[in-house]
C-alpha cells in the first residue's frame, strides 16, 4: 500500500508542476521580448564606438554618442577636446583609414587618435 500511495504522490506532484512550468516558460519568454525591445531602443538611441590611441591599442575605450552628433569633431567636443588641431594635420583614424573631423562614426567603428588629443579627453 505504502508504495501506491508515493507513486500517486509523484504523479499528483509532476500533473502540478506542469502548469508551472508553462508560467514560467511564459515569464522567460516576456523578459527576452523585453530584452530584445530595449536592446532595439539603445541601439536606435546610441552608437557604441572604440576609442584608442595611436600609440597604444591597449589603452582605449568604449563610449556611446548620440548618433546626431557622431562625426569625430563632435565626439572630441563631447568629450572635452578644446584644441583638436595638433600640428596642421593630426592623425586620426577610423578603423585605420585616416580621417577628417567631419567624418561621421558608425557603430561599432573604432576612432584612434594622438596620445595629446586622448589625454586631453574627460571620459
Amino acid at each position: 500500500m505504502i508504495h501506491s500511495i508515493e507513486t500517486e504522490d509523484i504523479n499528483a506532484t509532476v500533473k502540478m508542476s506542469s502548469p508551472s512550468r508553462e508560467v514560467n516558460k511564459s515569464r522567460i519568454s516576456s523578459y527576452i521580448d523585453a530584452l530584445t525591445s530595449s536592446r532595439e531602443k539603445i541601439i536606435q538611441n546610441n552608437l557604441f564606438i572604440f576609442i584608442s590611441s595611436t600609440n597604444s591599442a591597449l589603452d582605449g575605450r568604449i563610449v556611446s554618442i548620440n548618433p546626431i552628433e557622431s562625426s569625430v569633431a563632435d565626439v572630441l567636443k563631447k568629450f572635452g577636446v578644446r584644441d583638436c588641431s595638433v600640428g596642421s594635420n593630426p592623425e586620426m583614424y577610423i578603423n585605420g583609414v585616416s580621417v577628417s573631423l567631419n567624418k561621421k562614426l558608425c557603430n561599432g567603428d573604432v576612432l584612434t587618435l594622438p596620445h595629446i588629443i586622448i589625454d586631453d579627453m574627460t571620459f
